[in-house]
């Protein structure tokens, strides 16, 4: 499908991208000398590692004839003297410098199998000898697994009560090692369905634009973060105070806890015809979310570590007064909806002025996931759990390409070497399809010759 074929070519721009910033390919595919090189500094690690042996065999001859040394005798054969010179005299030397041999020329010959499945030589080869791109031998491997990260808020804040003392022992005692261990992190694939309602989104801004190099029109395209969908969806005067009245960072953890929610009360009244309509909406919640406590840098400036913080301690509190620890994690989250969760602000009061406050949170995603399991926009004839779940993967894939249009380029080039990022590969989508505040500035120097040229990106 065309969304196959996006995702990947951008896969492969990427991997051009980590050989040129990861690996030696751009010197050698540089010049000659560069190819003469890599191939002089192979050559030179197994001809060490062949010629040791040989000369230590001779040398073991020598020192035998000189010391007149004889081979001891035994049953079925007389040990060479090398190795009676070798037991005798050098053995730990002998060790360490077949060690430090064997040790080069691995690095060398993986360097150089690297060096053969990188992209650019895929490409090389591609062009002059087509039939050899067939092989599977010279097939590289992909760097990025096709996975990503996720990170539940119901599921952390219940964990805190139904494990305290393990946590709070291995977070005192093992700072370090909690926060590389964190069981709360989990890794989803990324499946077909996903990556076609992202390339779907993304080609459905472009029909929009009404000139290729018109910035303002551009920046308006990657400002939606889930206000457009709202609007398509018509009760986007209904919930635009959970999108673009609020913070980014606060709107994405109030979104998260509300899709939860959503999910824990339909999975409770049995209210699914298919499994499948919740999955992308919370796998990109869960990811979303992730991205926000272990990857903040790839994600626009804010405080959403200290709002997340000040929300979970909120929401372990209410668990504690409400004694949930004692049920499964689907009771937890569906209480949390139907009972009172706002110690400062009751639920019937309406939407405070200050929602930017992060205590408000809890309350307000209650509110939200209230309103979502009782909406019903007039536009449509039709509405169920469906439609209703249809429209939050929209707006988690626009939160999605928000994120993806406002973050750094070099954070994304970083994290390359770490595997990649699914953020990282929509980044690279929007841009080959001229959704990119970059792409703008570029085709509005070529229209200005007067004016100096923008930096690229790096």
């Amino acid at each position: 499908t065309k969304s196959d074929e996006a995702f990947r070519l951008v896969d492969f721009q990427l991997g051009l991208l980590f050989d040129m910033l990861y690996t030696k390919s751009t010197i050698i595919y540089s010049s000659v000398f560069g190819i003469i090189v890599r191939c002089f500094s192979i050559l030179a690690s197994l001809s060490a590692l062949i010629a040791f042996p040989i000369i230590m065999h001779h040398e073991g001859i020598r020192r035998s004839a000189l010391n007149g040394t004889k081979a001891s005798q035994s049953h079925d054969h007389d040990p060479s003297p090398y190795y009676i010179y070798i037991s005798t005299k050098l053995k730990f030397d002998v060790f360490i410098t077949y060690t430090l041999l064997i040790g080069t020329a691995s690095l060398e010959l993986y360097a150089l199998a690297k060096l053969v499945a990188s992209d650019r030589t895929q490409l090389l080869i591609a062009r002059r000898w087509p039939h050899l791109s067939k092989l599977k031998i010279i097939q590289g491997k992909k760097r990025w697994s096709g996975s990503m990260g996720g990170y539940n808020f119901i599921r952390f804040c219940y964990n805190q009560i139904a494990k305290p003392i393990r946590t709070n022992l291995r977070k005192k005692v093992l700072p370090c090692m909690d926060e590389i261990f964190d069981k709360n992190v989990t890794w989803q694939g990324v499946d077909h369905q996903l990556q076609e309602l992202i390339f779907q989104q993304v080609r459905g801004r472009i029909k929009y634009r009404d000139d290729l190099f018109d910035s303002e029109t551009c920046k308006r395209l990657l400002n939606y973060r889930g206000d457009y969908v709202l609007d398509e969806f018509g009760c986007l005067e209904e919930l635009k105070w959970s999108t673009v009245e609020i913070d980014f960072h606060q709107s994405l953890l109030l979104w998260h806890i509300a899709t939860d929610l959503c999910y824990y009360d339909d999975h409770a009244n049995r209210r699914f015809t298919e499994v499948e309509h919740s999955k992308i909406g919370r796998c990109l919640s869960d990811y979303m979310l992730y991205l926000l406590l272990k990857c903040p840098n790839l994600l626009p400036n804010g405080n959403g570590n200290i709002i997340f913080h000040n929300t979970s301690h909120q929401t372990i509190n209410f668990f504690k007064i409400m004694k949930l620890h004692l049920n499964n994690i689907e009771i937890a989250g569906q209480e949390l909806l139907m009972r009172d969760s706002s110690f400062a602000f009751a639920p019937w009061l309406p939407v405070p002025k200050d929602a930017n406050t992060s205590e408000s949170l809890l309350s307000l995603a209650r509110r939200l996931a209230m309103k979502l399991q009782n909406l019903k926009p007039g536009k449509f004839t039709s509405w169920g759990c469906k439609e209703k779940w249809e429209m939050i993967n929209k707006v988690w894939v626009e939160l999605l390409t928000y994120a993806a249009a406002h973050s750094d380029w070099k954070e994304h080039a970083q994290h390359l070497n770490s595997g990649g990022q699914l953020l990282t590969h929509v980044s690279v989508l929007m841009a080959n399809h001229a959704l990119s505040e970059q792409y703008e500035h570029i085709q509005l120097y070529h229209h200005d010759s007067d004016s100096e040229p923008p930096e690229p990106p790096v």
